[in-house]
């Protein structure tokens, strides 16, 4: 007599473990992706991050040499919002500490500007919130 073997539920062991495998493979793969995407998005929200704390710094250096009252100096600083492309929703906040009449040998008196820029878009807590400071000292010497 002879007897046959039924191998119907060895496949269909395999054919489930194989649909585990690829499943896993999925979502790791869509884990992976969206990773990926999270950080280039932040890396392109830093780099103009950066761009407006280094547009303010700017700024506050050419007023600060020129025209100093615009500053702010010791009292509520200045803050501007910038637009166009690329920095739109970015906000600027400079903040101002003056050293006036500084006397260095026979040189005339000039004034000495700590500046503090910090550029940031988005609130605090939430995932595309970013923020950038940046600090000088400046002169209005000759």
């Amino acid at each position: 007599m002879k007897y046959q073997r039924d191998n119907g539920g060895f496949s269909l062991v395999t054919a489930l473990f194989l649909l585990v495998i690829l499943a896993a493979l999925g979502v790791f793969v869509i884990t992976i992706s969206s990773t990926q995407q999270a950080t280039s998005t932040l890396s392109i929200l830093d780099a103009r991050a950066m761009a407006a704390a280094q547009s303010g710094m700017q700024w506050a250096v050419h007023r600060a040499r020129n025209q100093p009252a615009d500053l702010g100096c010791g009292g509520a600083g200045a803050s501007f919002s910038l637009q166009g492309p690329g920095l739109d929703g970015f906000s600027v906040g400079i903040a101002c500490v003056v050293t006036p009449n500084i006397v260095e040998g026979g040189d005339p008196p000039y004034s000495m500007y700590a500046l503090t820029v910090t550029a940031s878009r988005g609130v605090l807590g939430s995932p595309d919130y970013v923020r950038r400071i940046l600090q000088a000292t400046v002169t209005d010497a000759p």
